[in-house]
């Protein structure tokens, strides 16, 4: 029979994560592993197999009384686990530990974590399926700091959030949560806790002011780029960021470079093979060195091109080559939604190819199908919608001879050569979410076929 190990944890969600790496090393060592802790936050570690969840009562207070009462709770929970009669690890992060912390001036992770050396902290293994979709998930309001929640804070991390979109083409998706508004300009994600880990697991860069989000990021090998209060608190962060940004402060050209590093580039399928590894394997390198291998492998698979969002239309910047092309192949798409009625595609307004840009229509009230599938996984219909309208992609839209781009040249003579979305992902299939019609969007992610192309063989 396995030791057991109680691992009492006070704090909120991000701290709770930081306590994955310590249990993957003691069940490597033999121990069985519970985290004991506040049961508002449910069960954060589904997707951790090798810890067991005991989320116990905690009654809260405001000002001081919470202060007492946290100190409460934690002490009689140690006396508590220790009269159960075996290994406890008290993991304080308020009150107790938290002046001493602040005096050493380091993350409070650092401080925890200085008593096991020989832990890697910065990443832990997971039963997500981890890869990349090409979003940047935003986390808006922050729970904890009022400064950051003002009109003035928010056009902040717009300014810095439309220079992580032109650096890096990602997706930008706002991830929100209670009384949270949609936001008015980007997609708004809302879900289940297990699906808030399913959204990082799956995308390329979390930015923003939420701390979960910044750590299980970090324990997953994201980008993580957080946006902080004060330059001196350095305990409020949690160390090892790809980037910082302070309040007030814009991302300097030079800052945004660090990003990315062409020595990685490689391509999607290799990404995902690498990104398994390191997280299967609980990470051999540090975490600011993987964080930098990971976007610059991603690098060469990433959409290139930027978003910009209108009240009624959306304007994506192409290279001015490629205009002509994607232009008329989403004209086609729109034509052929219309006339088939088993998807729906923005039509193009207008474009200029020596400018580089195309306009389309703008579409609100989508979630992505992978989304809606999260919701409703056993929607088997909804899969076979999507599959008949690829079907009919391939069989029926019609390329102009101007617009035509291979994905080889050796495929030129071959008879099963048929029109590709490019990209016909979760990500991209979207659902309406009052009439569940499906829309298909970006017809110019084909990277993985070439720079970009829109024939290839089935």
């Amino acid at each position: 029979m396995k030791r057991k190990v109680s691992i009492l944890q006070s704090g909120r969600l991000g701290d709770l994560w930081y306590t994955a790496p310590l249990a993957h090393k003691l069940d490597s060592q033999g121990y069985s592993v519970e985290v004991v802790y506040n049961e508002v936050y449910g069960n954060p570690f589904t997707f951790f197999p090798y810890i067991k969840a005991r989320p116990v009562p905690f009654v809260h207070h405001s000002g001081w009384g919470n202060m007492l009462n946290e100190a409460a709770w934690q002490l009689r929970w140690y006396r508590k686990l220790k009269q159960e009669n075996h290994g406890v690890i008290w993991r304080q992060i308020y009150p107790f530990r938290w002046i001493s912390t602040r005096i050493q001036n380091v993350p409070y992770i650092t401080r925890w974590y200085a008593d096991f050396p020989d832990v890697n902290y910065r990443c832990a293994p997971t039963s997500l399926d981890v890869g990349n979709d090409g979003t940047l998930l935003v986390f808006m309001y922050s729970q904890s700091v009022a400064m950051l929640n003002t009109p003035q804070s928010h056009e902040w991390l717009h300014q810095n959030l439309e220079l992580l979109i032109e650096r890096t083409g990602y997706k930008p998706i706002v991830v929100a949560y209670g009384d949270q508004p949609d936001h008015p300009q980007y997609e708004t994600w809302r879900g289940t806790l297990d699906d808030y880990q399913k959204l990082i697991a799956r995308c390329g860069m979390v930015f923003g002011m939420i701390t979960s989000a910044h750590v299980l990021g970090q324990l997953l090998g994201k980008i993580v780029v957080p946006l902080y209060a004060k330059k001196k608190s350095i305990i409020d962060t949690i160390g090892g960021e790809s980037l910082v940004c302070y309040h007030r402060d814009l991302f300097s050209e030079k800052e945004l470079k660090t990003l990315s590093d062409d020595e990685f580039s490689s391509d999607g399928a290799d990404v995902l093979v690498g990104r398994q590894q390191t997280y299967r394997q609980a990470g051999s390198s540090t975490a600011q060195d993987s964080l930098k291998k990971t976007f610059g492998l991603h690098r060469g698979y990433a959409k290139s091109s930027s978003v910009e969002f209108r009240k009624d239309s959306v304007v994506k910047n192409v290279t001015p080559n490629l205009v002509e092309s994607q232009m008329q192949v989403a004209q086609a798409a729109w034509q052929l939604g219309q006339e088939s009625g088993k998807f729906r595609s923005p039509r193009v307004i207008v474009s200029d190819a020596k400018a580089g840009w195309i306009e389309f229509e703008r579409i609100d009230g989508l979630i992505t199908l992978g989304q809606h599938l999260a919701g409703e996984p056993e929607d088997l219909d909804m899969i076979h919608r999507a599959g008949a309208a690829l079907g009919r992609i391939h069989r029926e839209l019609t390329i102009e001879a101007s617009a035509v781009r291979r994905a080889d040249a050796s495929c030129e003579d071959d008879p099963d050569i048929v029109p590709v979305h490019g990209d016909f992902s979760t990500i991209n299939v979207h659902c309406d979410k009052k009439s569940g019609q499906l829309v298909l969007l970006d017809w110019a992610t084909a990277r993985a076929l070439g720079d970009y192309a829109n024939l290839a063989s089935r």
